[in-house]
């Protein structure tokens, strides 16, 4: 499985992180240096080029973009080309028994991101796989750290082993050679993280690894996210609110939680399982294509990549996880696009607002029998913003439990009334001034 453009597997992976909010981020936190001044990047393994940086923190470093590698678009933004840079990264490597740091003098990528997000990055780019390929890796999701071995630790020989992927660039597609402590050199070209799954048939799947994945769990392609749904009908589901570039605006899709899943030999427990986004550099139609591990599928593996040996080892944790439910949420209206006005539903099958006739595309005309553009400019008391404000509107604290919420909606040429608890509703609902939300992923 190959991406279908190398730019877009970068601007994927910087989109999908700007937009988390500095409280709920989790990721794998590296201090750098570019140009001897202090960035705070990130290890992302689902980021096939070697350093990328968001827009504003190129501005804060005062560096010249030199060139534009892909004009902003419809459905994405800008990417440009920075003059060369030196780029230090600590603990590389062992020589004896010290650390050391790597020198690297080459251009960096910059994605340009959304001026509504800077305030809110905590974070100043990427590192990507391409760089730490070579290494062994040991992640810990759970502590949100990693660290390099100087070798493979006795008890891993025992866990799960799974072939990772070779990344051998052709000479075409070298963009430099890193120096080892052994002598000899690296070629570093564009790659992901991903791991090959045995199926029955004697055919290899591919679980794509996306340390960047913040927030996800097992996501998986929408025939076997359906299937999995219709299995587990039993299984806890929510809804998450997230902004998604590449889809041109707010999305919300559900979210169900796995006490146990199998993903060939391993069996994870207590995970977040989904159906994977249609992002524009994964081919959900290949027919090796599996699923992506986020950040939270992680936290449920010790992990420890031999890039020197091309394995993955993994062992399941035993230990349980309480489910990630920010809310009993069961429908909620959000505009799809940047530029959309009409609030749409997305409604759980079987949930109180589905028997009481909401369906996913209705449009919200009314709420309490008021105009929705009312509304949006004054919701009233019996309604806060949660998490940020002017965004996700949920019933206040003062909605009793059992208050009943009068909806007006439209569906096709058909308006017709529904009658809802108030407290299991969300309104995605940015100001009438900008339609720009504050964040990626939001539990409802």
């Amino acid at each position: 499985m190959k991406p279908k453009n190398p730019i877009l597997i970068l601007l994927a992976a910087g989109l999908w992180l700007t937009a988390v909010h500095a409280q709920e981020a989790e990721y794998f936190r590296w201090d750098a240096k570019i140009n001897g001044q202090p960035v705070r990047l990130i290890l992302d393994t689902g980021c096939n080029a070697p350093v990328v940086l968001l827009r504003p923190a190129a501005e804060r470093l005062g560096l010249k973009l030199k060139s534009q590698l892909q004009p902003a678009g419809e459905t994405s933004p800008a990417v440009w080309l920075t003059a060369d840079c030196t780029t230090d990264l600590p603990d590389w490597a062992y020589w004896g028994f010290w650390s050391h740091t790597l020198h690297l003098r080459m251009p960096l990528a910059v994605s340009d991101s959304p001026a509504w997000v800077g305030h809110e990055i905590p974070f100043d780019g990427f590192v990507g796989w391409p760089l730490v390929c070579r290494h062994i890796t040991q992640l810990d999701a759970t502590k949100r750290k990693f660290r390099f071995l100087k070798r493979l630790p006795k008890e891993a020989t025992g866990w799960t082993k799974l072939p990772v992927r070779t990344v051998t660039p052709k000479p075409d597609e070298v963009l430099f050679e890193i120096p080892s402590p052994n002598g000899s050199k690296t070629a570093v070209g564009l790659s992901t993280l991903e791991l090959e799954l045995p199926n029955p048939d004697g055919s290899k799947g591919v679980i794509l690894v996306d340390t960047g994945g913040l927030g996800g769990g097992v996501d998986l392609a929408p025939l076997e996210w359906r299937a999995w749904k219709a299995a587990h009908t039993n299984a806890p589901t929510w809804l998450l609110a997230e902004w998604r570039e590449e889809d041109a605006g707010i999305t919300v899709q559900e979210r169900g939680w796995a006490a146990q899943f199998l993903l060939g030999p391993l069996k994870l427990t207590d995970v977040p399982v989904e159906e994977e986004a249609v992002l524009p550099f994964l081919d959900l139609a290949a027919k090796d294509y599996v699923a992506r591990l986020g950040f939270e599928a992680l936290k449920r593996l010790d992990c420890i990549l031999d890039g020197q040996h091309g394995l993955a080892y993994l062992r399941p944790k035993t230990t349980s996880s309480p489910p990630l439910i920010f809310g009993q949420c069961h429908v909620a209206f959000a505009p799809r696009g940047t530029n959309a006005v009409n609030l749409v539903a997305t409604v759980i099958e079987g949930s109180a607002a589905f028997k009481a006739g909401i369906r996913s595309g209705d449009v919200l005309v009314k709420i309490d029998h008021q105009e929705v553009a009312q509304w949006r400019m004054h919701p009233g008391e019996n309604w806060s913003t949660k998490p940020h404000p002017g965004f996700v509107w949920v019933p206040a604290t003062n909605s009793a439990a059992g208050t009943k919420l009068a909806l007006s909606l439209k569906r096709g040429d058909r308006t017709f009334d529904a009658t809802v608890a108030r407290r299991g509703i969300a309104i995605v609902a940015p100001p009438p001034q900008t339609n720009s939300p504050p964040s990626h992923s939001k539990g409802l």
